[in-house]
């Protein structure tokens, strides 16, 4: 889907892949634009880059400090300088599977020395749709209780530049360890603090009640013969917010880890208990995505904090939701924001409130829809109704004829209906089960998008059941369509 949606919106690409052929490994690199329907190479280094180059390493073990090479930073620089009078910004492309290329800091290296806002393709399908006029986020926090004073102002600071950059009602629910959360609700936080205390409970309510857990790996039914080591902390964050209003942003700062290779953030067992021992547990991309869309949240941001033991896998975590999301997933480096102005501004645009392409600051990297900027970057885009086009923006007619081929347009054709629509764009505030069956209907459909069967090319069962799934996935919006206008 990223190769198509750079066709659609004709985009100037940065492409990075990974070539394993030779028997020693190469990064490949070219700089690609779109001009009268054909593709313009402005530059191919087909060369290549060893992976030392960026700090990679072609044995066991991790990486510590990745870079973009020099030589690489000029030949993007130098390519784009006959160009440096047109209005455009650079995307982008990683092509998988591309190992920890990911983490590199190309936006760090790259934004300043070109001058571009610089934003990352999603591999993912349909745009995500964000209902409500009130940005409403959630800011989940966890830390050593010896760091409370640091992520209690981290919060704080990072609310007022929210409140400053969007111009509209903010509305925030605050999940912390409770040294952070009685901190901030001594100083009078203007936000929605909930008591981590109250997470036990809540977890048991919701068991008492069959609710499974929004765990990403792992039994969820039965109870384990050891002690349970999953973290509260996606039952009590969704159980608080279950019944309310949409949540349009979720946001974490938690530091980073590794389990062999694969990234996680480390949270509080149990946010509840004070105490500078208490044991820390993990969070896995899967984990992360199901209680955003858990809580109908579109964008998800993650932060990496001054001191985080792994920054690394910080960056890996937040670049592999990214790539497979179809809502905005941002990634900061505090270090160089310390204060959240930059990610309080990358919010404000999302929230169609922003009037500068949040992206270009070497503290931020964004994984974004090119429909869902395409006002707040300053290059001509083309138009979404051109022929033969009109199938990758989600305004194809549903045929209830259609043919294993014409799934793609059936699944990306899932747009709400009228009513649904204007109650989006008028209302302040949703429910939050509006939010929540939106973020459901997309991810299905985009499943359905990326595995969609061709006749010909694959067996007539699984042709059928895309159809069955298509067809489900119809009935459902119409459900939810009809529950809008009876309500």
């Amino acid at each position: 889907m990223a190769d198509a949606l750079i066709e659609q919106w004709r985009l100037t690409v940065l492409r990075v892949r990974l070539d394993l052929a030779e028997r020693t490994p190469l990064v490949k690199a070219d700089l690609l634009s779109y001009a009268d329907g054909s593709t313009q190479a402005h530059s191919d280094w087909q060369g290549g880059f060893a992976p030392e180059e960026f700090g990679l390493l072609t044995g066991p073990g991790m990486p510590e400090e990745l870079r973009v090479p020099p030589r690489l930073t000029q030949e993007v620089v130098q390519a784009l300088s006959p160009r440096r009078d047109e209005e455009f910004t650079l995307w982008l492309r990683l092509v998988p599977p591309y190992g920890h290329l990911g983490a590199v800091p190309w936006e760090r290296d790259l934004v300043q020395l070109t001058g571009r806002a610089m934003v990352r393709v999603p591999d993912r399908l349909p745009v995500a749709t964000d209902p409500g006029e009130d940005w409403t986020v959630a800011i989940v926090v966890s830390d050593d209780d010896s760091k409370a004073h640091w992520a209690a102002g981290s919060v704080r600071h990072f609310l007022s530049e929210l409140t400053q950059a969007v111009p509209g009602n903010v509305v925030a629910h605050v999940f912390a360890d409770a040294a952070v959360h009685d901190l901030l609700k001594a100083e009078g936080a203007a936000a929605h603090l909930h008591d981590p205390r109250q997470a036990s409970e809540i977890r048991r309510e919701r068991a008492g009640r069959g609710i499974r857990r929004l765990r990403g790996r792992g039994p969820v039914g039965a109870q384990p013969s050891r002690p349970d080591r999953t973290p509260l902390w996606t039952d009590w964050i969704a159980g608080e917010l279950a019944g309310g209003d949409a949540v349009r942003a979720l946001h974490v700062i938690a530091d980073g880890s590794f389990d062999d290779e694969r990234p996680l953030l480390m949270v509080s067992l149990d946010p509840g208990r004070p105490g500078k021992g208490q044991d820390r547990v993990s969070m896995s991309g899967d984990d992360l995505r199901l209680l955003a869309d858990g809580i109908g949240a579109s964008v998800l941001s993650l932060a990496s904090s001054p001191h985080n033991r792994s920054d690394l896998a910080t960056r890996m975590l937040a670049d592999g939701l990214g790539l497979r999301r179809s809502g905005a997933t941002l990634y900061s480096d505090m270090r160089f924001d310390l204060l959240g102005h930059v990610l309080a501004q990358a919010h404000a645009a999302l929230a169609g409130r922003g009037a500068v392409p949040a992206p270009h600051d070497r503290s931020l990297f964004a994984y974004i829809q090119p429909e869902q900027v395409q006002d707040l970057l300053r290059e001509e885009w083309p138009d979404p109704e051109q022929p033969n086009q009109s199938w990758l923006t989600g305004r194809a007619p549903i045929d209830d004829s259609a043919t294993s081929r014409e799934i793609l347009p059936t699944a990306l054709g899932l747009v709400p209906g009228e009513a649904t629509r204007t109650l989006y764009r008028q209302a302040s505030s949703v429910p939050g089960w509006m939010a929540t069956s939106e973020r459901f209907i997309e991810s299905k459909a985009a499943d359905l998008v990326e595995t969609a069967a061709v006749p010909g090319e694959t067996p007539a069962m699984k042709q059928a059941y895309d159809r069955g799934t298509a067809q489900a996935l119809t009935e459902l919006r119409e459900l939810v369509d009809r529950r809008v206008e009876q309500s």
